[in-house]
């Protein structure tokens, strides 16, 4: 004797609401952050930069054109650059300024590797947004906390 196999019965998705022009706005300011653990064990915080804060930092770069006529980034500082933009208090508050550019090169590679990494993940430098980081972006925006 056979037995009768039974399959569930699909009922068609509920369209979703059209978003409106409100409903992208509230994005407009929204970025995520991500936290930082010094060697010392204290934690600091890298936020994303905003369309106009990167294109300020891409403006305060050396670049230079390549043959096929694309510009890119040749500034030995711009590592440094990114950090002085992206690495704030849990707040938002930036905790350096350009000024501090010439001692920050000397930090070591232990430090500047990985958070010169870590920034741009969380600001898509280099054309793609890590999916861990919009993830924990879309919590951190879904439960109402407050952005910078």
């Amino acid at each position: 004797m056979t037995e009768e196999i039974k399959v569930p019965e699909t009922r068609p998705a509920a369209k979703p609401p059209q978003a409106t022009a409100d409903d992208f706005m509230v994005y407009r300011n929204a970025r995520p952050k991500e936290p930082f653990m010094l060697p010392s064990g204290k934690q600091g915080w890298v936020w994303g930069l905003t369309p106009t804060e990167k294109r300020a930092w891409y403006d305060s770069c050396v670049k230079v054109r390549e043959p096929d006529g694309d510009e890119r980034i040749d500034d030995a500082f711009a590592d440094v650059k990114l950090i002085i933009r992206s690495v704030r208090d849990e707040a938002g508050t930036l905790l350096f300024k350009d000024i501090d550019l010439m001692r920050m090169i000397e930090w070591p590679p232990i430090i500047l590797a990985p958070l010169t990494a870590l920034c741009m993940k969380v600001s898509a430098v280099g054309g793609k947004a890590d999916p861990e980081i919009l993830k924990n972006f879309a919590v951190m925006f879904m439960s109402g906390s407050s952005f910078a």
